[in-house]
């Protein structure tokens, strides 16, 4: 990742062909998108987190791609962004391209630098938000831990609708499937009495 990374700046001329060879595949990606019964389509942005990347690179590199997509997605179609990691400076120039849903929140394994409570403030009025629950949960934490794991979320970012709740990352392979249920019943229970 590194060495990609660097040859941005050390050989961008390079960068952008191989983007516009880029730019074929992902036209056909869109293309079967729209043609497609699929309403959602969500785009990885990990190599794209202000972890690893600045604004300015973000801005110049990654926003005209989101963008485009963006645009290019059909009516009753919806795309989201999915990134991992710190997110706080470059959310502002995501919300440009205009998803329609931005996703992960974690703060404990990829480090990231917002909650969901922050971002639900400062922009729930303008696209939904998805994830934040820990996964990590299901493998050292009790039914209550779950269930406050859930509460927690539902509490940053369900107020007034514009919320998903999901795992911030992948279900860990070791984690009993009754855990990952009962994440779901306490969360249809608690947010339509929370």
């Amino acid at each position: 990742m590194e060495d990609y990374l660097l040859d941005f700046y050390d050989v961008p001329d390079l960068m952008r062909s191989l983007l516009e060879a880029t730019q074929r595949i992902n036209e056909r990606t869109l293309q079967a998108f729209n043609e497609s019964r699929c309403q959602v389509l969500v785009t990885n942005l990990s190599g794209a987190s202000s972890s690893i990347v600045g604004p300015g690179f973000f801005r110049e590199w990654v926003l005209p791609e989101l963008a485009w997509l963006v645009a290019g997605a059909a009516k009753g179609k919806y795309v989201g962004f999915h990134l991992t990691g710190k997110m706080r400076d470059v959310l502002p120039l995501m919300l440009e391209a205009g998803p329609h849903f931005v996703l992960r929140f974690e703060r404990r394994r990829f480090k990231g630098d917002t909650s969901l409570r922050e971002v639900k403030v400062a922009y729930g009025d303008r696209l939904c938000l998805m994830g934040g629950y820990d996964p990590q949960v299901y493998l050292s934490g009790s039914l209550e831990e779950i269930r406050q794991e859930a509460i927690r979320c539902i509490d940053e970012a369900a107020a007034g609708g514009g919320y998903i709740l999901d795992n911030s990352d992948a279900v860990p392979p070791d984690a009993e499937m009754e855990d990952v249920r009962a994440m779901v019943r306490i969360a249809g229970e608690y947010g339509r009495y929370g």
